[in-house]
């Protein structure tokens, strides 16, 4: 199958009903002269940015919403709509006005607001062809994933090294394969995510070698929950699936929406990347399960590389930077 377009479309956000939600964006957009805020972001490619700031008489229908949604076809045009209502004050005297310095004078909750436009500007670079760019560039966001999921389910399980390394392993895996349609990975394919695996886990060849042979293909988290199963051969995990590992990692991360958000990053790679860019990028999530792995991880230099090219892929979409903390990161300091 192929990769999850948007968060809507993985199985946590896929329950909820988004019918009425399109609908009153696609109302807005003819009421409003067929336009959307852009914020200056970049409006060009496949799908154009459009974000809801509450600042026009149209958006007062539209219902709020937690993920950034893909549309088709408004004004023969694709659209990836960001709600940002939660992160900006009300102010009656600014009706039907979204211009970026507006929406920047009245941000309530300045951390919130730049997960949720940054995460909003990935999306559109995962939709408009970028997919294999953000694997490439941003691949220690797959490291400290297979760890978290791995971390988290030892715990509960109170597994030992080796099933621990297995599911670290497995998680891996399963990470390089949400950006790839699972028809497509063949013998070299697999190859190269074994290579990466063994970089990312230091688990032996052999080790990693005979865990992907046991893969046929992992279209969802729910085959992964089942593969858990499987390779473990844990008697303690008879019963483990999604449901479970949700209610182990709905905690790893807090703020508006946090119990949502992180369960579609577990099949969504934009929205999780940007968890783990704000969680090394942001004091407010230094106590957080995600940074504390992600520190670990990146002594050896690898969340500085990765910092440094999240940001450029970031603020070349950008045609005015409007993230105090795309810049004030210490491992951004030289980045130009």
């Amino acid at each position: 199958m192929p990769y999850f377009d948007d968060s809507y479309h993985t199985t946590a956000g896929a329950v909820n009903h988004t019918h009425k939600l399109e609908t009153a964006l696609r109302e807005s957009f003819i009421k409003e002269g067929n336009s959307f805020s852009t914020l200056n972001v970049e409006n060009v490619g496949d799908y154009r940015p459009g974000f809801i700031t509450g600042y026009r008489e149209s958006e007062l229908e539209i219902p709020l919403f937690t993920h950034p949604i893909m549309i088709k076809n408004i004004g023969n045009v694709n659209y990836l709509i960001t709600d940002l209502r939660y992160y900006i004050r009300k102010n009656n005297e600014v009706a039907n006005l979204a211009s970026t310095d507006m929406v920047e004078q009245n941000i309530k909750n300045r951390t919130e607001y730049n997960f949720a436009k940054t995460r909003a500007v990935l999306n559109l670079v995962w939709l408009n062809h970028g997919v294999d760019e953000m694997k490439n560039t941003l691949s220690f966001a797959g490291t400290v994933f297979s760890t978290w999921i791995a971390e988290a389910i030892s715990k509960v399980y109170a597994l030992d090294y080796s099933d621990q390394l297995k599911i670290q392993v497995l998680a891996s895996f399963y990470y390089q394969s949400l950006f790839i349609d699972n028809r497509l990975i063949d013998e070299d394919t697999r190859q190269k995510m074994a290579i990466h695996t063994i970089k990312a886990t230091r688990a032996d060849a052999k080790f990693v070698f005979s865990i992907f042979d046991q893969i046929e293909a992992i279209d969802n988290i729910s085959d992964f929950c089942k593969y858990v199963q499987k390779i473990t051969e844990n008697v303690r995990l008879q019963s483990f699936n999604f449901a479970m590992l949700l209610t182990m990692i709905r905690n790893s991360w807090y703020g508006i929406n946090s119990k949502e958000i992180v369960s579609v990053a577990l099949e969504h790679p934009p929205t999780w990347m940007a968890i783990v860019y704000t969680a090394l990028s942001e004091k407010t999530y230094k106590t957080s399960m995600i940074y504390r792995i992600a520190e670990r991880h990146g002594k050896n230099g690898s969340s500085n590389e990765f910092m440094k090219a999240f940001t450029g892929l970031v603020q070349t979409r950008l045609t005015h930077v409007g993230f105090e903390s795309l810049s004030d990161h210490p491992a951004l300091k030289d980045f130009k």
